[in-house]
């Protein structure tokens, strides 16, 4: 459990225990280099509340149709066989496996995460539905990724769009309309509106907290 991502100066609670349930199966033999395995297989429970303790989501879980950023890793350690048993490569760094590529080497940066979607009916009887605001999300941690690199090559932040590396559908005003960036005290607020105007603003400022509506906090 992280209290923000690395990059926004967060820090991990060690301590913290998501008592999940699990199962697994293994089709074969595992830790036997002499025999072929066939595949394994693992599921899990995570218990909302802990993935939620100490956040405002604790009493308002996941509705239908709900979507969340996740991401699901797993460490790959290279070996050899000394033996008849598998020896760990001490020389050797893991390989991450991810599901949903993040295009660096940073599994730790949850705008690329996937998006997984909460749904009430049967399993694999619904198919993922974009919510509303996804165009307007991908829009804020765009400019987000774009106002940290810009203040690592010039030491400040900046309400121009046009010194900013962005994707072009973001300027474009066919997808969304315009964002508006202020500057504060504590480094910048970025404002992006759907281009639908029953849908509310969607704001993200320099800690990467996001929130709806007109008011700036």
């Amino acid at each position: 459990m992280l209290t923000r991502p690395y990059l926004d100066d967060g820090e991990p609670l060690v301590l913290w225990d998501s008592k999940l349930i699990r199962a697994i199966h293994i089709d074969g033999r595992i830790n036997h280099p002499e025999m072929s395995d066939n595949f394994w297989q693992i599921e899990m429970a995570l218990p909302f509340k802990m993935l939620v303790a100490g956040t405002r989501s604790l009493k308002n879980p996941p509705k239908d149709k709900d979507v969340w950023r996740t991401n699901f890793v797993r460490s790959n350690w290279q070996t050899y066989t000394e033996s008849g048993k598998y020896q760990k490569k001490l020389d050797a760094v893991a390989d991450w496996w991810v599901w949903n590529s993040p295009r660096v080497t940073n599994i730790h940066l949850p705008d690329r995460w996937g998006m997984i979607q909460f749904r009430t009916s049967p399993v694999n009887s619904s198919l993922f539905k974009t919510d509303d605001y996804y165009l307007a999300r991908e829009a804020l941690a765009d400019i987000y990724t774009a106002e940290k690199a810009y203040k690592a090559n010039t030491g400040k932040y900046t309400d121009d769009l046009n010194r900013l590396k962005l994707h072009p559908f973001i300027l474009s005003g066919q997808c969304i309309r315009k964002p508006e960036i202020k500057l504060d005290v504590g480094g910048f607020i970025a404002s992006v509106k759907p281009s639908r105007k029953d849908l509310k603003q969607i704001n993200i400022r320099t800690d990467r907290y996001v929130w709806f509506g007109n008011d700036l906090k």
